[in-house]
């Protein structure tokens, strides 16, 4: 088997590199052809992700890092149907890694490399930019906005404490208007779209998601105080956002997000510009291994454990 293991190694304070180091002794010492790829900016990693998959015969990718490295890598591939994905999560949030259970122990992730479930998740795009996890207009985003302007190195809770401040106290609601398949466009001043049901690592705002459900979950947020915002996040921490008469919960294949001024938009987590934003999905693409899991998910498919010995 051939794996491409890419290193954010900012990510955990150096975590992830140590731990991707030791998956490749792993991996190597199991037969495996490994290639260990540490990026010095985001886009080395689509890039190098890029020129492997074109030279043929990739077999899995292990991205050690946080969920903004993996979104560099999905956005990398020219395909990202075809090799399954692994997450050694060493970021702030790691939402993908809480939502799948995937582990961070590097035995345990070596051995899903190896024989995985394989589940394909919904790939969502925003314009040409591909996630798999979230994106929203709002005040989320302007902390993310924040905090790229600001940010050096890794980040940590604490480290968005500056940024939310920062945020906060230049804080003036935006007015959005949310149109979900065509519908009769929602007002409101947040809006959350989500594959998954975890938010931040700590928080559930759309808590019916499901990463292969076919459709994404719209959370629209009418409150315009801060004293709302404060209200939400509780909610949310307590997994009751549905439950708000205030927000407005749809699905939908295609969300249009527009606002009367540009708004920050942010994905996977990273700032990525200004509304307008058109979010849209495709069912059951991403291969991505996890554990086995339970029965209150969809089946996963099994991927066929590679041989021991690279061809």
């Amino acid at each position: 088997m051939k794996v491409l293991v890419v290193v954010n190694p900012i990510a955990g304070g150096g975590a992830a590199a140590r731990g991707a180091e030791r998956v490749v002794r792993l991996l190597e010492g199991r037969g495996h052809a490994v290639e260990c790829f540490s990026t010095r900016n985001p886009r080395e990693a689509g890039e190098r992700v890029r020129q492997r998959e074109s030279e043929g015969e990739l077999d899995r990718i292990v991205v050690a890092g946080g969920d903004g490295t993996v979104n560099d890598v999905l956005n990398g591939l020219a395909d990202p149907s075809r090799v399954p994905l692994a997450h050694l999560a060493y970021g702030t949030a790691n939402m993908l890694a809480r939502e799948l259970r995937i582990p961070r122990d590097p035995n345990a992730l070596a051995a899903l490399v190896e024989g995985g479930a394989c589940r394909r998740l919904d790939l969502g795009r925003a314009g040409a930019r591909r996630f798999l996890l979230v994106a929203s207009s709002g005040f989320d985003a302007m902390v993310t906005q924040a905090i790229s302007r600001t940010r050096r190195g890794t980040l940590g809770y604490p480290g968005y404490a500056r940024p939310i401040l920062h945020a906060l106290r230049r804080y003036r609601a935006p007015q959005l208007r949310v149109s979900v398949d065509g519908d009769e466009p929602l007002s409101g001043a947040l809006t959350i779209v989500s594959n998954i049901r975890n938010y931040g690592g700590i928080f559930s705002v759309a808590d019916r998601a499901r990463p292969d459900s076919g459709v994404l979950d719209v959370c629209v947020f009418s409150g315009e105080r801060v004293a709302d915002l404060v209200r939400y996040a509780f909610a949310a921490a307590t997994r009751r956002v549905s439950r708000l008469p205030d927000v407005r919960y749809r699905t939908g294949r295609r969300i249009v997000i527009e606002a009367l001024e540009p708004t920050a938009v942010q994905i996977d987590g990273d700032y990525r510009g200004t509304t307008p934003l058109t979010l849209e999905v495709e069912p059951s693409v991403v291969p991505v291994l996890t554990p086995p899991i339970d029965s209150l998910d969809p089946p996963s498919t099994r991927v066929p454990r590679a041989p021991s010995r690279p061809a």
